[in-house]
């Protein structure tokens, strides 16, 4: 049965469910430092997003997956990821690794239109280019590593007007990537048409998620059968379905358990969960602990 209260408002939600969060409203910009250490542990859970990636590591090592490539990312090392590309990163068995990541809008890029369409589009629109990786002993890596880590400090200390700076600083780094993504082989990144279709269906997940969907609902999303809908997933995110789905719902919750103070059940029936009992089984297995403890471990370690 479905809890009667009122629903946590829309816009709180909507931001709980964001993949990625810029920095400040209006600069689609995202710059952090990251590594395994500075979140609670539980598995990373596989995403995409309309903004491009730039990864420099600085310690440790960080495995990375794009879509069904597994990449092993050492420190000094350069990752480029192309907008709406599956991926997600963690330190496999290296342990702990620490990473400058910058994730942006392409749209933030120059705005002359014939520039944009010269050295911006080509990348950000072949849908066959999905990422590259330069090795810490190539020069390229060293400069865009370099870039990416004055990019973070900026971020970091904020002097005026950084946000100017660190604007000119991603048109040069983008013209460092252009020049890499001309020397590519194409022929290294054939079209995966299954990674479209396992795009839209994560994307109904995302928009629907607090909704009751079933795996029909979701085969619907990329036109195909049941089956082929769980191959796919299977594919890319080693997870069915619907265990993608409620991983989804129990990171937005964990996101509303961190950043709001509204009650788990409140929370619980608007991630899509009908039954508490349910979500606080479902919680405990991913995350080792009550929802509850979870809000407090966020709180003590904030």
């Amino acid at each position: 049965m479905t809890a009667s209260y009122a629903p946590i408002d829309s816009a709180v939600l909507a931001q709980a469910a964001e993949s990625v969060r810029y920095d400040q409203p209006g600069v689609p910009l995202y710059i952090k430092e990251e590594g395994e250490s500075s979140r609670i542990q539980h598995d990373p859970l596989m995403h995409w997003h309309d903004g491009v990636e730039l990864i420099h590591v600085l310690a440790g090592g960080m495995r990375c997956f794009i879509n069904d490539i597994e990449l092993d990312l050492q420190p000094g090392d350069f990752c480029f990821i192309n907008h709406r590309q599956m991926h997600v990163a963690d330190s496999g068995s290296h342990g702990d690794y620490r990473a400058n990541i910058v994730v942006l809008d392409p749209a933030l890029m120059t705005r002359n239109d014939t520039i944009f369409a010269r050295y911006v589009s080509p990348i950000v629109n072949d849908e066959d280019f999905s990422h590259f990786h330069l090795l810490a002993s190539t020069g390229s890596a060293t400069e865009l590593g370099n870039i990416v880590d004055e990019i973070a400090e900026l971020e970091r200390t904020r002097p005026q007007a950084y946000e100017l700076t660190i604007i000119g600083l991603l048109h040069l780094a983008f013209s460092r990537i252009y020049n890499a993504y001309k020397a590519e082989d194409a022929s290294s990144y054939p079209a995966d048409h299954d990674a479209s279709t396992q795009r839209r269906m994560s994307q109904y997940i995302y928009d629907h998620f607090n909704e009751k969907i079933t795996l029909d609902d979701i085969a619907a999303a990329g036109n195909v059968s049941r089956s082929k809908c769980s191959k796919v997933f299977k594919h890319y995110l080693q997870k069915s379905p619907i265990d993608f789905l409620n991983l989804y719902r129990l990171e937005v919750a964990s996101r509303l358990l961190k950043n709001t103070n509204e009650s788990v059940s409140r929370i619980s029936s608007a991630c899509g969960f009908s039954q508490q009992s349910y979500f606080d089984r479902q919680f405990g297995r991913t995350y080792g602990c009550t929802p509850r403890e979870y809000r407090e471990q966020y709180a003590t370690a904030s």
